[in-house]
């Protein structure tokens, strides 16, 4: 199969041993072009008349595929194509080189600029070159400059690495000059080449040594050609410093951190060297890192200003302080300085970096031409801080009066902050019938810091505190009020380096608890059997969490032959079975309530028919006692079957008597019981 470019053509002949053929058809063509080398295109232009006016011929090359005695398309005999001549090789491309210019100054840097030409053109036949490559290996005393400042259009990849001293392409293509063939289509797709004839390359280099420096390219080659010849011998001369040193420039910030928003001074430091050279024209550029502008108003005061004649443009909210028109003389004593220094604002946080550009200047060299110098850059970083942050609370949030609650503050030192927050501290000035508790419980330090919380005072402060770049501290003390009400608190939080942080608030509500207590019981009491009572202690919600004893005591009935106790307990009560009394001192929140209290009784046969037990709840700190009564029926059932008296007096303790001459009898619908 042929490697062969599809050409549409008016006329095509094939050179044979029988001479030359028309094969213009479109099939012929297609012959032509699967399995033969079409040597020959020809295409006409003609008028309508069908004279010729013009002829082109291009030359193009294929693989026969054909075999001794193949049939020549169109041909009836047999026809066997000659042997095709071998194809030359490609010349090898060349290299040359220059240095621009071919002098400098120590430490100084040119282009080293390579050209490559492709010979492969007319009127040699012309071929494109690829896969070029070549090594170049500096002499001592150069070295690729950084940036390298490298360009290249002679395609592939150039390797010419900053402080290195070789120089290298690979992969490189170049078309011949002059291009009269057509470029064959092939299902291959080939890297095109960038350039036609010849192409460039150019690399900054440095000179780091004084002397002449002889640089040659090793041989050139390609894919095609093979190797070929190294390149000229290129000589730069590098010549001593001159001994006139370059301004310095110095750079540093009045703090070493400052708050958000926060300002401090930005001074700069330039210095000429030289003993007897003034330097002139002295520039330097700096511009701020993200997150520091000019302050408003910016300061500028300075030596480099008032005596030095310098012009400094530093525009408040700008980023950009430029220093111009400077001019040092020389110094006896080996240097001559001045400064200058703004005012600047930290608007974000962070570590802020700030490098200048290169302090510049000029000189005359003693022939009146004035020559250009560069110094260093100036740096110096400062650190925005974020303030610290601070929580409180009230723990617990509501007490009875004379109740004690854990007021805390948390201050933590945000993530962002690379440093530690120093000279941490608040005061927190109690709302008024708020004090500081007995014993005052005062804990926790900052890292150093000194908590102040003296009992009975109406203050708590931290001064001195430290925490660490994403820390946090947590100090406290106990506050109390024997007042009721609301008790809102605020307390602000500041730092030495990161200035003042945020206002935290906590309430704490002081109130009264407001007592209830139910009484109650099962069914109806049998006489000579046992009944219970149960009784129960709550505290309403809105309310406040009793303080100190609560006491429950139960009354039985003031009849004749009343209810018998014989037991009286409940979970957390401490209870006497003599006195009827149960009590306890632990706090009831609101809307909560004790566990039961459960009283039992020994019903006598001859109690009256109905009773009434009562209890009364007091203490915890409410002000007031509460009852809770229970009316209980005493089955009759007994009472007519011992009593020797059924009628309606009860002196004999089957009555009903009140001790105020009143008489009760139980309803009809209570007999039987319930």
């Amino acid at each position: 199969m042929s490697t062969l470019i599809q050409i549409e053509v008016l006329q095509v002949a094939l050179a044979t041993a029988e001479g030359t053929q028309d094969y213009s058809s479109r099939e012929k063509k297609r012959s032509i072009a699967m399995n033969y080398w079409p040597i020959s295109v020809s295409t006409s232009t003609r008028n309508n008349r069908g004279i010729a006016l013009a002829t082109v011929v291009l030359v193009v090359f294929a693989v026969p595929l054909f075999s001794a005695g193949a049939v020549l398309p169109g041909k009836a005999t047999n026809a066997t194509p000659g042997p095709l001549p071998a194809a030359a090789a490609a010349l090898p491309p060349t290299i040359s080189k220059i240095f621009v210019p071919d002098t400098v100054q120590q430490n100084g840097q040119v282009l080293l600029s390579f050209t490559i030409t492709n010979p492969n053109s007319d009127p040699n036949p012309n071929v494109t070159l690829t896969g070029i490559q070549f090594n170049d290996t500096l002499p001592a005393g150069l070295e690729v400059s950084s940036p390298s400042q490298l360009s290249n259009n002679c395609g592939g990849v150039v390797t010419a690495i900053p402080g290195s001293s070789s120089i290298s392409l690979s992969g490189g293509s170049l078309d011949p000059a002059v291009q009269l063939r057509p470029v064959p289509k092939i299902s291959a797709q080939l890297a095109q080449p960038v350039a036609a004839g010849s192409c460039f390359i150019s690399v900054e280099v440095k000179a780091t040594s004084v002397g002449v420096l002889n640089n040659t390219t090793d041989p050139i080659s390609a894919n095609e050609s093979g190797p070929g010849t190294a390149s000229n011998t290129a000589s730069l001369t590098v010549t001593a410093t001159p001994t006139v040193l370059p301004p310095a420039a110095a750079k540093a910030f009045g703090d070493v951190s400052i708050p958000i928003n926060g300002t401090t001074s930005l001074t700069f430091t330039i210095t000429n060297p030289n003993a007897t050279t003034p330097l002139v024209a002295i520039e330097l550029t700096d511009m701020l890192p993200s997150g520091l502008v000019v302050a408003t108003p910016n300061g500028l005061t300075g030596s480099c200003v008032t005596g030095n004649g310098a012009v400094v443009i530093a525009n408040p909210g700008t980023a950009g302080i430029t220093l111009l028109t400077l001019t040092l003389p020389g110094s006896s004593s080996g240097a001559n300085t001045c400064s200058f220094s703004v005012n600047v604002t930290g608007v974000s946080s962070g570590v802020k970096n700030n490098v200048s550009d290169n302090v510049t200047a000029t000189f005359d060299d003693g022939t009146g031409s004035f020559i250009a110098t560069t110094g260093n850059a100036a740096s110096a970083s400062i650190v925005v801080l974020v303030p610290p942050s601070i929580t409180k609370s009230f723990v617990p949030g509501l007490i009875a009066p004379g109740g004690v609650s854990v007021l805390s503050f948390t201050i933590a030192n945000p993530a962002v902050n690379p440093v530690p927050l120093t000279g941490v501290g608040f005061t927190d000035t109690l709302p008024a019938n708020l004090v500081v508790a007995s014993p005052s419980g005062a804990g926790g330090s900052c890292n150093g810091g000194i908590l102040t919380a003296i009992a009975g005072s109406n203050a708590i402060s931290l001064t001195g505190g430290t925490i660490p770049s994403n820390g946090s501290c947590t100090v406290s003390a106990n506050v109390t009020s024997a007042v009721s009400g609301n008790y809102n608190n605020s307390v602000t939080v500041a730092s030495a380096n990161a200035g003042t942080g945020n206002t935290a608030s906590a309430t704490l509500t002081v109130a009264r608890p407001n007592l209830s207590i139910t009484k109650t019981h099962q069914g109806e009491f049998e006489r000579r059997e046992t009944g219970t009572y149960t009784i129960i202690v709550s505290n309403s919600a809105g309310s406040g969490p009793t303080l100190g004893t609560v006491t429950v005591i139960d009354t039985l009935p003031a009849v004749q032959h009343t209810l018998a106790p014989i037991a009286i307990s409940g979970a957390g009560w401490t209870c006497n079975l003599a006195t009827l009394a149960c009590s306890r001192s632990d706090s009831l929140a609101p809307g909560a309530s004790y566990p039961p209290i459960t009283l039992t009784v020994n019903v006598p046969k001859n109690i009256r028919e109905h009773v009434t037990n009562s209890a009364t709840v007091s203490g915890g700190s409410d002000l007031n006692s509460h009852t809770a009564k229970d009316r209980t029926h005493i089955d009759e059932g007994d009472e007519r079957d011992h009593g020797d008296d059924h009628g309606d007096h009860h002196g004999d303790g089957h009555g009903d008597d009140h001790g105020d001459g009143n008489t009760e009898r139980a309803p009809a619908k209570h007999r039987g019981g319930h």
